[in-house]
């Protein structure tokens, strides 16, 4: 039926050329010309390293220059600079918490940088990096007369985001402890407390597991206890278990 059809039809059955051959390699070549299977011999496996040599060295004796063969640099693998980092990082977070520790065990009254009465100062945190001590003046300074304020800074002379106010009567700070809770300062909503470093006994910030602030887990851990407390007791509940035992005991009495 095929010679029926039209030369163009034609052209698409015609039957496609045969594969050229191509010779074995040359590490192949004597396992294959040889035909006993007891005289073949398998050559083990190796890695991708002496391969790279051989190539290197092939290329060598060719006078052929192989690409990045000087200076070649090998870098570790993504999950060995992970572990790397990790690492990193917790030696430098125990390193910090001995720090703090020695600066926790020194006693606060002997501060020679805490001024003032310390039932006169307010404790201001998660205050903006740009705030300066004129902002915290200007909304400050309404409560009352401030007697030193001090913005703590680092080595770098960036603001640590925390600050320290010292008024000159009692009343002014407790007033401003109860009205400027949640202020915003640059957009920033800011915590404030008293000094409790020299006013509370044996004190220790959240770092050190002191200070007022709830954990995550503790946080999560009380969520699910008022979760679990607001759901309704269902058919198979202790309270209901216990209930059905009560029953069946006084009808079977």
């Amino acid at each position: 039926m095929t010679h029926l059809l039209p030369p163009n039809l034609l052209k698409l059955f015609v039957p496609r050329p045969t594969f050229e051959h191509a010779p074995s390699l040359p590490a192949d070549r004597d396992i294959v010309n040889r035909t006993s299977r007891q005289q073949r011999s398998r050559r083990p496996l190796d890695g991708v390293a002496p391969t790279l040599e051989r190539v290197k060295q092939e290329a060598a004796d060719k006078g052929e220059a192989t690409e990045g063969a000087e200076g070649e640099q090998f870098t570790d693998a993504e999950y060995v600079r992970v572990e790397k980092r990790r690492e990193e990082k917790k030696k430098a977070f125990e390193e910090y918490y001995k720090r703090a520790q020695a600066e926790c065990e020194d006693d606060p009254q002997k501060d020679p940088k805490a001024e003032g009465d310390p039932f006169k100062t307010l404790f201001i945190s998660r205050l903006a990096e740009e705030t300066t001590e004129s902002d915290l003046q200007k909304d400050f300074g309404v409560y009352g007369p401030i007697e030193h304020l001090r913005l703590i800074r680092g080595q770098d002379g960036k603001s640590r985001r925390y600050a320290f106010i010292v008024y000159e009567r009692e009343k002014d700070m407790r007033t401003a402890y109860k009205d400027a809770d949640g202020l915003k300062i640059h957009g920033k909503r800011i915590l404030v407390d008293v000094e409790r470093g020299r006013t509370v006994k044996d004190w220790k910030p959240v770092r050190l597991g002191g200070g007022l602030g709830v954990s995550q887990e503790a946080k999560k851990k009380k969520e699910a206890e008022e979760l679990a407390a607001q759901q309704p007791m269902g058919f198979g509940s202790e309270y209901w278990v216990s209930k059905r035992k009560t029953t069946r005991y006084c009808l079977l009495t």
